[in-house]
């Protein structure tokens, strides 16, 4: 699962997707609340990045914050199924399953989500995060999701 790999080359609905998605990254606050950059987009694909900050840490320090792992993984699945919607298209998650493997202590997070099946109602996604500590990347966790169009 999450080999970081294109499952296919996908070919988006909408020749205009990458203007779509980072249209809907720039609207949503949340992502700028915590930092989050979207660093890489392709059809079927998106990565968010995240510096690691004070802001974003657990209780227990310097562990970033399952929640804001979360929240990057869904999104990163999230605008990786939005790059093949078709024109006018949009969606929403209905399920995410997330496995944490290890403490995410490092200097930034990647969340690299790509969709593994676009039907005609649901899009299924998965995403692995990984810290960066000093060059090297440790899988922090690993995400599946569905998500249904609108």
């Amino acid at each position: 699962m999450t080999d970081d790999r294109p499952v296919r080359e996908w070919t988006p609905q909408n020749p205009a997707f990458e203007s779509v998605v980072r249209d809907a990254f720039e609207k949503q606050t949340a992502m700028h609340t915590i930092g989050a950059e979207l660093t890489h987009l392709a059809p079927g694909a998106a990565h968010l990045t995240l510096a690691c900050h004070d802001q974003i840490m657990s209780h227990v320090p310097p562990i970033v914050h399952g929640g804001t792992i979360s929240m990057i993984a869904d999104s990163a699945m999230g605008f990786a199924a939005l790059s093949l919607a078709p024109e006018g298209g949009t969606g929403v998650t209905v399920e995410y399953k997330i496995t944490f493997l290890a403490p995410a202590i490092g200097d930034h997070l990647v969340a690299r989500g790509r969709v593994l099946k676009y039907g005609k109602q649901m899009v299924f996604t998965d995403v692995r995060v990984v810290v960066v500590n000093e060059g090297r990347e440790k899988t922090a966790a690993l995400a599946t999701g569905t998500f249904i169009a609108l």
